[in-house]
């Protein structure tokens, strides 16, 4: 074959005394491997490291594969070289790269600011974000304005600094450069007219803010997806959710990114698969893998296996009981595969025991310390059980765990619809089986659990998972995509609507699970086209008192409303009203206070007195006036819509390791202002699944779903009074904003549990744009309460949110790939 090679990009910023250096491309050889890359300046090899990466767009073109199975790309920094004059790369004996001095001058830079821009956002109202990250060479500070550029005015904005420790680690910043990371929020003064102005003491790039819509990044995606099968999803779909939200959905979730690639290009590379083949662990326990099969195709079975004999890590055992036709060509393969490797093991069984029976025959079979669960027509990673091994040896006391997963698309060939898991989350799992593929678990205790329980057919995995959850707590994540569940036709992977009755078998496992964990609750499955996705309804057994607790500012008809839904719809009644009045002085709201406590003889007006606004003081000053148990603090800007939502938030408390539950609030056009809190973004925490329509589903259905969460907003955030006034309540030091997330924080670090309740819903008529904030006293004390949140959570923030897949780029978007 032909040798082959390309230099993507490169570029030479010039300093008075040195160059900065970055290059990238790709090169392999006539036998179609990739050779050593060597860097030669002035005529002299450097010893600098050179990065090297997967391509796989360069196999897909020149080896007609789509495995990314040789690392062709390769990235070359040079922070500090002297200046260039000749420039030459090779790969191997090849001159993939010549330059005199002339063709360098053409391409040098004298720019010292270097930027990039990740994400841009824009509202119907005009509002615009956009994220991204700026340094300069000179390793001085960069300001940052925005800038109509017919008009030359600057334009009012909220810009916010954030920790960027990716570029810290690949050595483009200094430690003391962290916050090179930023948020820009703005009111857009026209489109395509906005320019972002980066400037330090020795120099000024600007930037025009892009306005390509996610709708139009997606487009190219859409029409290469249309195909019979998707044509028939479509109007399925709009049948069941009309056609505008159909046409929303489609747009949401179309093209950001291309995940296929995204993986090809993350996998395990082969020189990585040979040196884990090489790894001797302390403590090498041999892994059952069982399946169960039938009459399963051929061709499938063999991809099964192979990706199972293929594995890094050799001390498994494969234990397959086949239930299938003694005609069956999976016989014969099966008999065939067992006299080459003593490693798989058969049972061919006298009849069909169902899917739970079956596998229970496959696992007489194991003699492995931990046993696998694999479907007989998914595939492994092949350095699946090698990461399973790893956590194991990195685990006190290992006993179960799970990876991430997607799903493989047979026809197209493409890997689609990634599963980033979050770490073990109670509440998620009890909502559904989000734990599913690939599930490893110490024999011993599988053995504790009785095995696989026939009632239970369809939904046999989640129950056994649920059971072993009892017996150990918390299960181990591995967040690595290290199983493919195949889409074929009837699989579950493809259509809902063909094994409906494993959906009604989830239910009575998660009811079976309650009643075992003595926890009095119903189960409703949710309606089409939601099936497998359940709502656990806790029983607030001991109703006890609950004081809702709102401050209060003048707003008579707002505070109104809020109080009206809640004494009118409210199916829980054990409840007082504390209103926190903090410096009204109109007749209009006093004439209010005396009218609402005549008309409800459950509502108390607390006066505070004149104070400076503190909102974490007020709530604080409130919560001493209150009788209740139970805290409810309510901002006077909502509303309630479902009537048990009160009802739906005190239930969790029967719950011992419950500390904080929150809400669905919903912005007047009824799309998710609030559904759950992720530590990270910014530098501090953001919300998730913002701006999408109440019903649908956001990132793996997690809007629809009861969940644990890092944190809740404090606009509907309930919690025992017990809790409140052991950590003190509020810190005051945060005067506006940070002070509900750190009181979640300091609940997590109580091993308590802080919960999104999606069951609990609620209009928030907060705008979409809060404003900005201009004001230099404002930004001066905004910036100080984000800089002590993350001096407080310095930890947590570096490890990272445990119920946010570390896959995400918190630098990006929610769910947004890195």
């Amino acid at each position: 074959m032909k040798p082959r090679n390309s230099i993507d990009a490169l570029k030479i910023n010039r300093l008075p005394d040195h160059d900065v250096l970055t290059v990238s491309g790709w090169a392999f050889n006539e036998n179609g491997m990739p050779e050593a890359i060597t860097l030669y300046i002035n005529g002299k090899q450097q010893d600098v490291k050179i990065k090297t990466v997967a391509r796989p767009d360069v196999d897909r073109r020149y080896f007609h594969q789509t495995e990314g199975l040789i690392n062709s790309g390769f990235r070359i920094q040079m922070n500090d070289c002297e200046h260039i004059s000749q420039l030459e790369i090779h790969s191997g004996n090849t001159v993939i790269l010549s330059m005199d001095k002339k063709a360098i001058d053409h391409i040098i830079s004298y720019d010292t600011i270097v930027y990039a821009i990740d994400n841009e956002t824009h509202d119907k109202k005009g509002n615009t974000s956009v994220t991204g990250w700026v340094y300069s060479l000179n390793h001085v500070p960069v300001s940052i304005s925005v800038m109509d550029r017919h008009t030359k005015k600057e334009l009012p904005c909220n810009i916010r600094r954030i920790f960027r420790n990716d570029l810290y680690r690949l050595g483009l910043i200094n430690k003391d450069e962290k916050n090179a990371g930023f948020i820009i929020s703005f009111e857009s003064s026209r489109k395509n007219s906005d320019i972002i102005t980066f400037s330090s003491d020795k120099d000024r790039a600007i930037e025009a803010v892009p306005y390509t819509s996610t709708d139009k990044r997606g487009f190219g995606r859409l029409i290469k997806n249309i195909n019979r099968k998707n044509i028939k999803k479509f109007f399925k779909y709009v049948r069941t959710f009309g056609l505008s939200k159909t046409l929303k959905t489609v747009f949401s979730y179309s093209g950001g990114y291309d995940y296929d690639q995204w993986f090809r290009t993350h996998r395990i590379t082969p020189d990585h698969l040979e040196a884990q083949k090489q790894v001797r662990f302390a403590c090498e326990p041999v892994i059952s893998i069982i399946v169960p099969a039938y009459n399963t195709n051929v061709d499938l079975l063999t991809a099964t296996i192979d990706s199972v004999e293929q594995q890094s890590y050799n001390k498994w055992e494969l234990c397959i009981a086949f239930a299938g036709d003694e005609s069956a060509p999976a016989r014969k393969l099966l008999d065939e595969i067992q006299e080459h490797d003593q490693r798989v093991k058969v049972t061919f069984l006298d009849k069909n025991y169902g899917i739970s029976g079956n596998t229970n025959k496959a696992l007489e079979l194991a003699n492995g310390d931990f046993v696998g669960l694999f479907d007989h027509d998914d595939l492994l990673e092949q350095d699946a059980l090698y990461e399973v091994v790893k956590a194991i040896n990195n685990t006190e006391k290992p006993v179960a765990f799970y990876t991430d997963e997607d799903k493989y698309d047979t026809k197209g060939k493409t890997y689609i619809d990634p599963n980033m898991k979050p770490d073990f989350n109670l509440d998620l799992l009890r909502s559904h089986n989000y734990i599913t593929h690939f599930f490893v678990v110490k024999r011993s205790v599988l053995d504790e659990t009785g095995g696989f329980r026939s009632e239970f057919d369809g939904a046999q995995d989640y129950d056994m998972i649920l059971r072993v959850a009892e017996k150990t707590g918390p299960i181990m994540h591995i967040p690595k995509v290290l199983y493919h569940w195949r889409m074929l036709p009837g699989s579950t992977a493809l259509d809902p609507e063909s094994k409906k009755y494993a959906y009604i078998a989830g239910q009575k496992a998660i009811e079976s699970h309650l009643e075992r964990s003595h926890i009095r609750a119903k189960v409703r499955m949710q309606e089409k086209p939601n099936y497998g996705l359940y709502e656990v309804d806790y029983e607030p057994v001991s109703k006890p008192l609950l004081s809702i607790i709102i401050p209060n500012y003048e707003q008579r008809d707002l505070l109104k409303q809020c109080i009206d839904s809640i004494e009118e719809k409210s199916t829980y009644r054990n409840f007082e009203i504390i209103v926190a009045e903090n410096n009204s002085t109109s007749q209009k709201i006093k004439s209010y206070y005396s009218d609402v406590q005549k008309q409800y003889d459950n509502v108390r007006i607390v006066d505070l007195g004149k104070m400076t606004f503190n909102f974490s003081r007020i709530n604080n000053l409130a919560e001493k006036e209150a009788k209740g148990d139970l805290l409810l603090f309510l901002n006077n800007d909502t509303e309630l819509i479902r009537e048990d939502s009160i009802a739906n938030m005190a239930g969790f408390f029967e719950r011992p390791e419950v500390g904080v539950v929150g809400a669905k609030l919903l912005y007047e056009d009824d799309t998710v202002q609030h559904a759950g809190v992720v530590i990270g973004f910014g530098g501090f925490a953001g919300h998730i699944n913002t701006g999408i329509d109440k019903d649908q589903p956001g990132y793996m259905m997690r809007a629809l779903l009861n969940c644990d969460y890092s944190a809740v907003t404090g606009a509907c955030l309930m919690t025992r009074r017990s809790l409140f006034e052991s950590l003190g309540g509020f810190d005051e030091a945060f005067r506006v904003s940070c002070n509900d997330i750190d009181y979640c924080m300091k609940v997590r670090r109580k091993n308590l549990l802080v919960v999104y309740n999606a069951f609990s819903i609620w209009h928030h008529y907060e705008s979409k744009s809060r404003g900005y904030e201009d004001d230099p006293e404002k930004i001066r004390r905004f910036e100080g309460e984000i800089k002590t949140f993350q001096e407080r959570y310095e930890k947590e923030l570096s490890e990272g949110d445990p119920y946010y897949n570390p896959n995400f780029n918190i630098n990006y978007g929610p769910f947004q790939l890195g």
